[in-house]
């Protein structure tokens, strides 16, 4: 089951997880949630595409807007050296007679310049426009939603984090007092003074501390992993 969990949280597949510590020594660690935003932010696949939908939309609206201005063309075309011939056959008295000729020049040059504009198109560029203004709209709305979608998440991971600190505090703490009782109700069964059912119930209340504590600890691992998808880390 927690490898499961732990594989769910990191985002792959189960069998691609690898061999797991199951010593679950834990080192607590302090995380800054600014620092662990301004990651998340730089890293999140997500966000960097909404990011990049929302610089899409903005150079076409931008693009759509200048379709109203009129826009100038320029062409030309240069030819050096041209030679063209020519030939015709006409008839004549005494039968037929070919007229050939050629043209040379140095150079032919020719140049166009137009001046465009769409005056009689304002609907249909009115149109454009308004779609294009929809598109960034939405685009800016999904980008706002993610980020403050992301700022909760990072909260959320962090305070997650704080309670399994927490809870594996008070579980080492039952740890101990469990281990303790089950010294006292040992040395009390040994001259008497309590009945097997005494011991018997001290250890099992110890071997539940026990139980809760290595909860605890993988409660931790998870988290940390969770912080780990959450900021958007390679890891």
């Amino acid at each position: 089951m927690q490898r499961d969990v732990l594989a769910s949280f990191i985002g792959i597949e189960e069998s691609r997880l690898g061999e797991v510590d199951t010593v679950l020594t834990v080192t607590p660690r302090e995380y800054d949630e600014s620092a662990v935003l301004r990651e998340a932010e730089a890293n999140r696949p997500d966000l960097k595409a909404a990011e990049a939908d929302v610089r899409a939309a903005r150079a076409g609206l931008t693009a759509s807007r200048l379709s109203w201005l009129p826009y100038v063309s320029v062409s030309g075309s240069a030819t050096y050296n041209p030679v063209s011939t020519s030939s015709s056959t006409v008839p004549d008295s005494g039968g037929t007679l070919t007229i050939s000729g050629r043209n040379e020049a140095d150079r032919q040059v020719s140049g166009r310049v137009a001046l465009s504009w769409a005056f009689f198109d304002g609907l249909a560029t009115s149109s454009r426009n308004a779609s294009a203004r929809a598109r960034l709209a939405r685009a800016q709305a999904a980008y706002d939603v993610l980020r403050r979608n992301l700022r909760g998440e990072v909260h959320e991971a962090l305070l997650t984090y704080q309670q399994t600190l927490g809870a594996e505090a008070v579980a080492r703490s039952a740890v101990e007092s469990a281990s303790e009782s089950m010294k006292l109700t040992q040395q009390k069964y040994n001259v008497g003074s309590a009945t097997i059912l005494d011991l018997i119930d001290a250890q099992v209340q110890l071997q539940r501390a026990q139980s809760q504590f290595v909860s605890a600890l993988a409660g931790i691992r998870v988290a940390e992993a969770r912080i780990e998808q959450v900021r958007g880390s390679s890891v």
